[in-house]
């Protein structure tokens, strides 16, 4: 077995890329949540709409019409479904943290007011 091309490493990467971009507990994303996503990292930062789209299609990766993404269906996305048979397990590194939270994640703030009455002296 002759190791991984670079080409191969980084094509795999981007995959991985992607699929971490969906998360665990999802199947989908649309492309606008991708995009910006993906313009958060600095190798993509400033790239257009084109840029992005061309990257998929280089990829193989086959862009929905529409995907469901919790209650909002109807809009063009990437599915699970269809990066994965893609991977063809060529070793790369993880993908690096998002350097913003994904709009999917919970926000993990205290209530700071509920927190700021409980532990307020009584006031008598």
């Amino acid at each position: 077995m002759t190791a991984p091309t670079r080409a191969e490493m980084r094509r795999e990467a981007y995959l991985v890329l992607v699929l971490a971009i969906i998360g665990p507990g999802r199947l989908a994303v649309h492309l606008a949540e991708l995009y910006g996503t993906l313009r958060d990292y600095p190798h993509w930062a400033g790239r257009d709409d084109r840029a992005l789209r061309a990257l998929l299609e280089d990829l193989a990766v086959p862009v929905r019409p529409q995907v469901r993404v919790g209650l909002v269906g109807g809009r063009a996305g990437i599915h699970r479904h269809d990066i994965e048979p893609l991977l063809s397990g060529v070793p790369v590194p993880d993908p690096p943290p998002s350097p913003t939270p994904p709009p999917h994640a919970p926000c993990r703030c205290p209530d700071t007011h509920r927190e700021n009455r409980r532990l307020a002296p009584a006031n008598g």
